[in-house]
């Protein structure tokens, strides 16, 4: 405030919309649009310190067109329920800061609690391109890591070992899509990385 105060903040019932879509699209609730939509708004969230925020909802009586699970088919999860997932089993425990993102790309980073974990998460924001995203992790060289897709074909159930050189990590991620690193750091705990993402997205014909 002017004064110098502080007051936390809170985002509460967030969804990409409030209710059914006037051109009728409302599958788009359920696809991987909505839920690069709620990756955005936790990595935002948790970067300006929110006291706490809630999606809105599990799941409502009727059309569920908001829902991230459907009632009517064994509580089945929606796509959107899957951002949730990836954030809860590949976030760490103390939030690392780096340099800023471009071109629509938005991600946050942080460790485990003995720094020897670097977890990153990062979301491609645009509705059309392909983005190269690329961190570079400046006091670890080389190691192993776990990768974890979400988009239009892929859940983020299973996650791909791969291996880093050079301190760095780089993903082709499509529009509206989430990928999240889960990077083994070699030598002493790392204590500031810096992810870097180049200005250019790749464009896709």
């Amino acid at each position: 405030s002017p004064t110098g105060k502080t007051y936390g903040a809170a985002i509460t019932e967030y969804n990409m919309a409030g209710q059914g879509l006037a051109d009728g699209n409302n599958e788009l609730f359920r696809t991987n649009y909505n839920a690069a939509f709620a990756a955005t708004v936790i990595i935002n969230a948790a970067k300006a310190q929110a006291e706490f925020m809630n999606f809105f909802i599990l799941a409502q009586q009727g059309a569920n067109h908001l829902g991230l699970l459907d009632y009517e088919h064994n509580w089945e999860p929606f796509k959107p329920y899957y951002t949730f997932h990836l954030f809860g089993n590949h976030t760490g425990t103390r939030y690392v800061t780096g340099s800023q993102p471009e071109n629509n790309i938005d991600y946050l980073a942080s460790k485990s609690d003995d720094g020897k974990v670097l977890y990153l998460i990062a979301v491609n924001k645009d509705v059309a391109n392909t983005q190269t995203v690329t961190f570079q992790l400046p006091t670890s060289l080389s190691g192993n890591y776990h990768q974890y897709v979400l988009d239009s074909t892929t859940n983020p159930l299973t996650g791909t070992q791969l291996a880093y050189t050079n301190g760095t990590i780089s993903y082709d991620l499509p529009p509206t899509s989430l990928v999240a690193f889960d990077i083994n750091l070699t030598g002493e705990p790392i204590a500031s990385p810096s992810p870097t993402i180049p200005p250019t997205p790749t464009t896709v014909p």
